[in-house]
């Protein structure tokens, strides 16, 4: 007789050690499946505790910090998102109402460095510059096992926890602007372009928590705080710096995933379509599209690709419909979170405390002074009659 005999509704229940073996299998098999569902939950508890990201920018770029914060938030609701002020706020915004952890500069430490560097950097190198200072703070201010920095102008499209399994076995996670040979009608754009920007994207870096990491945050603050202009010296802000990084540092990871900082030197590389499982999102080479980094992009044009890259207007590459629904989403998104409200204002770091105007001749003059261990004491922003004296003498 089969056991299917004694379980059918002819023959009546099945004897009672048949029910009991039954029961303890499918018991024993109601435990598996919560010991899995606990391994699973447990992990995706582990992947939301360590997914973090951070940025820095000006009050002026404070709707991009917005739509990158919120873009991830879409993605990862349980995400950490902090933005380093590389500004001051003078009442423009209410950091509790925005969807992010706003990092004043004044919280940062080393204040009489960082007022200098305020100084005698521009804008972009100040930014570039204190992404340090960040990862420093981060290291002393949370929990989070790694993060990754992502420029203010990122917007995240898809789940970004490749990147994160990635980081969990590397000390810093870089990504390269290429990884082929270029097209001829890319290569000064591209190729060409890296000589003098450096391989590594600087909008893209991951810091787990490790030694090798650590070393390498104090080794590049200690740089980026005196070496991060965009002119002389060979220096191209933080982003040169990067090349070091692989030589100096064990485990350093290069992550080439064609989903990650989709941009205008690597578009037309990319095979573009929507996800065929998930419509609203799309994939790289048939792998999720995670973010995209709108590098040179123009909010008025979001159609076109970047001003860094001129001939995407010349031919009618396949990927650029595709771009044009990311770029009409971010547009909408950027305005959405206040675009044209924060777009204009004032950079604190501009005008002396008489709201002078700094030009960058000063800026310059004075990290010479600085330099040569001559400068004054005291603020530079409370002196804007020496550096018009030294205007006067140096035309």
């Amino acid at each position: 007789m089969h056991y299917a005999d004694l379980t059918s509704p002819e023959k009546g229940p099945a004897p009672l050690a048949l029910r009991s073996r039954r029961s303890r299998r499918e018991a024993d098999e109601a435990d598996e499946a919560d010991a899995k569902r606990r391994v699973c939950d447990a992990t995706a508890e582990r992947r939301i505790a360590r997914v973090t990201i951070c940025t820095a920018i000006t009050k002026s770029h404070l709707a991009y910090a917005r739509t990158l914060a919120r873009s991830m938030l879409s993605i990862h609701p349980a995400a950490q998102v902090y933005v380093l002020l590389a500004d001051r706020n003078d009442g423009d915004f209410d950091p509790a109402a925005e969807p992010f952890h706003l990092i004043p500069l004044n919280a940062i430490g080393n204040s009489q460095l960082i007022q200098q560097m305020s100084f005698y950097y521009t804008r972009f190198e100040f930014c570039c510059a204190v992404r340090p200072f960040l990862h420093r703070w981060l290291w002393q201010h949370t929990q989070a096992p790694s993060w990754v920095f992502l420029d203010g102008d990122i917007h995240v499209v898809g789940d970004m926890s490749d990147v994160f399994d990635t980081l969990s076995s590397a000390s810093v996670l870089l990504n390269p602007h290429n990884t082929s040979p270029a097209a001829p009608e890319f290569f000064h754009d591209t190729e060409l372009a890296d000589l003098q920007v450096g391989p590594f994207n600087a909008g893209f870096v991951g810091i787990r928590r490790c030694e090798a990491a650590q070393t390498c945050v104090k080794w590049l603050l200690h740089r980026l705080s005196r070496f991060c202009f965009t002119d002389g010296e060979g220096m191209f802000v933080d982003q040169l710096w990067l090349m070091h990084v692989p030589q100096f540092f064990a485990d350093v990871n290069v992550y080439t995933h064609p989903g990650a900082n989709l941009a205008h030197w690597n578009l037309y590389k990319r095979t573009l379509a929507s996800d065929p499982v998930m419509p609203e999102r799309y994939t790289a080479d048939g792998k999720p599209l995670m973010f995209v980094h709108f590098s040179g992009w123009d909010i008025d044009n979001p159609g076109d690709v970047s001003k860094y890259a001129p001939p995407y207007k010349t031919f009618p590459y396949p990927q650029l419909p595709v771009w044009k629904e990311l770029g009409e989403a971010y547009r909408s998104a950027l305005l959405a979170n206040g675009y044209d409200r924060c777009r204009n204002l004032p950079y604190a770091f501009d005008r002396f405390d008489d709201s002078t105007p700094i030009t960058k001749k000063m800026r310059r003059h004075y990290y010479e002074q600085l330099s040569e261990g001559k400068a004054p004491a005291g603020s530079p922003f409370g002196r804007p009659g020496d550096f018009a004296r030294f205007l006067d003498e140096s035309s």
